[in-house]
């Protein structure tokens, strides 16, 4: 796999919260090929890896 940039995301720390985030990745035809999820400071932090990073730069750009 050639080297590529993750992303790093803020989500809500409930449940459904990364589900909900990976979802609309999948529907606009991102698919996630690794993640790393923990807990951080009341907040849950989502690292990921994308085989469209492009368009999934687009969509973290907008995630709240």
């Amino acid at each position: 796999m050639p080297k590529t940039k993750e992303f790093t995301v803020t989500i809500p720390d409930k449940p459904g919260a990364l589900g909900k985030c990976f979802l609309a990745l999948a529907e606009r035809g991102v698919n996630v090929l690794a993640f790393q999820s923990y807990v951080e400071s009341g907040e849950s932090l989502a690292r990921f890896l994308a085989d469209d990073m492009a368009a999934a730069k687009v969509y973290c750009a907008t995630y709240t």
